[in-house]
């Protein structure tokens, strides 16, 4: 609940780690792979233990947040701070991030009228009131409101401190978290890149699963320098 102490991307990282190290015993990994904040903790890893893997795949995440990003993380929290982490707070807080879950073309197409985007938005709210905590998710929003990989670190040096390899999967649809960080970060990394261009949007990891997974072999069976 609202006692649960407060933590970060990189605090989630360190957990894994710990996890990684101390309970499996494993001492270095091939690769690191997440999607959505999945894809920020694998950026994540690639600064914080940069010789622990040697591939890094990153999933329609960031290295940090842009500012629509931010604004829509905080606008979900202060609707759940301000509405006392309600029932009501939460279906308001489900419906935000649904309709930013896609794109506005996805949505017509599926739901072309009013009334059937209504009816499907309220069945989403009951949704995600069923099967969410609000302070988890609060929780959450908060952790990705503060990331970026390279808090207290100098950006220069952290990439060419990095050793793992990259690829960053982004969708250019994207309307939940905005691809051009990413696609900077990948830029400055000599990483490798997708780029899905479909209406899914955020979505895109299961639209077009298809393209990820041949990229994913391709780059997984690459020789490790």
């Amino acid at each position: 609940g609202a006692q649960f102490p407060q933590f970060s991307i990189r605090d989630m990282v360190r957990a894994e780690y710990e996890l990684v190290t101390r309970h499996l015993g494993l001492s270095h990994l091939y690769a690191v792979a997440g999607i959505s904040m999945g894809g920020m903790q694998a950026l994540e890893w690639l600064f914080t233990y940069p010789t622990m893997m040697d591939k890094v795949v990153s999933i329609v995440g960031t290295p940090d947040q842009s500012a629509p990003d931010r604004f829509l993380w905080g606008t979900q929290l202060a609707v759940l701070e301000r509405g006392k982490y309600s029932t009501n707070a939460m279906k308001t807080v489900g419906a935000l991030h649904e309709m930013h879950l896609t794109s506005p073309e996805y949505y017509y197409a599926k739901h072309p009228t009013e009334q059937e985007f209504k009816k499907y938005l309220q069945a989403k709210e009951a949704e995600y009131v069923k099967n969410n905590n609000p302070y988890n998710w609060a929780s959450q929003l908060r952790a990705m409101l503060g990331h970026d990989v390279f808090r207290g670190r100098d950006r220069a040096q952290a990439i060419r401190d990095s050793k793992a390899r990259a690829l960053v999967i982004v969708a250019l649809q994207d309307h939940m978290v905005n691809p051009l960080s990413a696609l900077q970060l990948a830029r400055d990394l000599n990483a490798e890149v997708l780029e899905l261009t479909g209406n899914c949007g955020h979505l895109a990891n299961g639209c077009e699963a298809d393209k990820i997974k041949a990229k994913a072999r391709t780059f997984m069976a690459q020789d490790v320098d």
